[in-house]
């Protein structure tokens, strides 16, 4: 171990949490010194299957541990809050699964305690820090679209619903595909926007498909009554700079791929697609399109991750920000409220 070692705890070891273990064990200058999980075996099988030296038998016997410099909060969106403000409050740098929080307040509980600890707080939002990301934000932060006025984002599976309680239950997950897929493509929509300021959300958030029984579905089946959660999410947003955002994301929807996800963005002076990174533009009075074909292969969450590690050793900001990720869970929340009460939702 050097002296620019940071140790690292995982709290919550389901499947995210052993991604996050197999990207710490690649990662230099990194050691996860523990783990816990309320499932101990399930926390004792990962910690063997990563050479994590101890499980621990309660969140707070993590974060009262001296040698500890970080915590990774990998529960269920539901249980969120509970690591962040534990690991903050024991004076702890946190990186979280996204969503930051299912609910906005609960993410103002946590910059406060943020602020009072002087730790860094991040999100996991991966899809910012790939290099095909890097790339087209590059493009458009030159210019080349010029004033982008309307977006779209769409995270659409045709028969790809997570079948387990931490999705679909919603004690544990709150809701559904719009905070396991439109989270992820929202954040990476106004991250290539820079961040417009929401002015209103309509949306709608049905289940359709999801308790029926006799739904297909490839990754498994589940009980009806355990589907607490919609299976299908669109939303308007628009901006207090006059521009717009269309989102779509569903994990069950009666299309003819199996999947599909992009963000589209068109502007005064070209539009531009991601992950395909083609352009759309004028040139010459002819309408030429174009790509970026750099090769772009890079790891989006261990780019991530060793975003944050620098930050805690250099003193510099989180790789984040807390108040993006209020942002999104701000519209987030205006979705699902709009999509209840069948109103138009403003945000000042």
């Amino acid at each position: 171990m050097t002296a620019e070692t940071v140790r690292v705890v995982i709290v919550g070891t389901g499947g995210i949490g052993k991604c996050h273990l197999r990207q710490w064990n690649e990662l230099p200058d990194v050691q996860v010194v523990g783990a816990f999980d309320t499932n101990t075996d399930a926390a004792q099988r990962a910690a063997k299957q990563f050479n994590v030296p101890r499980v621990y038998k309660s969140l707070d016997e993590i974060v009262a541990l001296s040698e500890v410099d970080a915590v990774d909060v990998c529960t269920p969106n539901m249980f969120h809050k509970e690591g962040v403000l534990a690991a903050l409050q024991a004076g702890k740098h946190c990186l979280c699964e996204k969503p930051l929080a299912v609910h906005p307040d609960d993410i103002r509980e946590m910059i406060a305690a943020r602020d009072k600890s002087g730790k860094i707080l991040a999100t996991i939002q991966h899809m910012r820090f790939e290099d095909r990301t890097r790339a087209l934000k590059r493009t458009i932060d030159a210019g080349r679209l010029g004033d982008v006025y309307y977006s779209r984002a769409w995270w659409l599976r045709r028969r790809m619903a997570p079948n387990t309680p931490g999705f679909i239950r919603k004690e544990q997950a709150g809701y559904g595909p719009g905070m396991d897929l439109g989270v992820h493509v929202l954040d990476l929509a106004m991250h290539l926007l820079d961040h417009p300021q929401p002015h209103s959300v309509t949306g709608i958030a049905p289940c359709m498909l999801g308790r029926r029984p006799d739904v297909a579905n490839q990754w498994g089946s589940w009980k009806p009554e355990d589907f607490q959660v919609e299976d299908f999410a669109a939303a308007f947003i628009r901006f207090k700079n006059g521009s717009a955002l269309s989102l779509e994301v569903s994990w069950l929807l009666n299309m003819i791929e199996p999947e599909r996800y992009s963000v589209w963005l068109h502007g005064t002076e070209g539009g531009a697609c991601w992950p395909d990174l083609n352009i759309a533009h004028v040139q010459d009075d002819l309408l030429v399109d174009s790509r970026i074909t750099s090769d772009l292969k890079s790891d989006g969450h261990k780019n991530e991750m060793a975003a944050f590690l620098d930050a805690i050793r250099n003193g510099g900001p989180s790789p984040v920000p807390t108040e993006q990720s209020l942002t999104v869970a701000r519209i987030l929340a205006a979705l699902y409220e709009s999509a209840e009460s069948g109103h138009e939702v403003l945000l000042d």
